[in-house]
């Protein structure tokens, strides 16, 4: 499962960064394309990233606490 969630966040910076760069290099002719393909990209990221990221809980052990 955090495979899946890793991989989703990758596509979704993969949609949050190329279409900026595609609308400047003429591949993409709208604003408003590449401003929908972000948004769309930002919101795949957060889904994908913030349990990817969060699946680790650290937990301190009795060597690490200090009192």
């Amino acid at each position: 499962m955090p495979n899946l969630f890793k991989f989703s966040a990758l596509i979704g910076l993969a949609l949050t960064i190329l279409p900026p760069v595609l609308l400047f290099m003429g591949m993409i002719d709208s604003l408003d394309t590449t401003k929908t393909i972000m948004l769309i990209g930002m919101i795949v990221w957060y889904a994908g990233a913030t349990p990817w990221l969060g699946f680790e809980k650290l937990e301190p052990t009795d060597l690490e606490v200090e009192i």
